[in-house]
């Protein structure tokens, strides 16, 4: 992930672990704190490939720190695996 801090550049890459291959990416304030945060989900599994799958998967959330980086890795286990986030 690269940061835009202003004046036409990047900054370097930042990389951010979530412990598993992602199925679904979104952007969303999950906190309500007003800063975007990034939610992934994933699956148990790495062969699940219909829309909805018998193994377990998990929300992760990775909360916007507010200066430019991620906080620490929030995990929420759910019943099926999430093939797809929508932001409400």
């Amino acid at each position: 992930m690269h940061w835009n801090p202003g004046g036409a550049v990047f900054a370097p890459p930042a990389t951010y672990s979530i412990g598993a291959p992602s199925i679904s990416l979104a952007a969303l304030d999950a906190d309500g704190d007003g800063d975007i945060d990034l939610a992934a989900s994933t699956a148990a599994s790495e062969t699940a490939t219909a829309c909805r799958s018998p193994d377990p998967g998990a929300l992760r959330i990775l909360p916007n720190d507010g200066h430019g980086a991620f906080g620490t890795l929030i995990t929420e286990e759910a019943p099926e695996a999430l093939f797809s986030l929508t932001p409400a």
